[in-house]
């Protein structure tokens, strides 16, 4: 299993915020660009969420071996 890296995360979010940018030029597309509004916001907040347990994990294991 391999771990996220945060500039692989950076890039999702970069490439998520022009496509908003792309989309805003047209008022036909807002329901796109909301939608990728909302996916940006769901990948930072599971971005978060998995930072969070990779603590938590590590934090685990440094006990365990303690």
């Amino acid at each position: 299993m391999q771990g996220i890296s945060n500039p692989k995360h950076q890039h999702l979010v970069d490439a998520l915020l022009h496509l908003e940018q792309l989309l805003s030029g047209d008022l036909k597309q807002d329901t796109d660009k909301q939608q990728a509004a909302e996916l940006r916001q769901e990948l930072e907040v599971l971005h978060n969420r998995y930072n969070t347990q990779v603590l938590e994990l590590s934090d685990l294991i440094i006990d365990w071996r303690l």
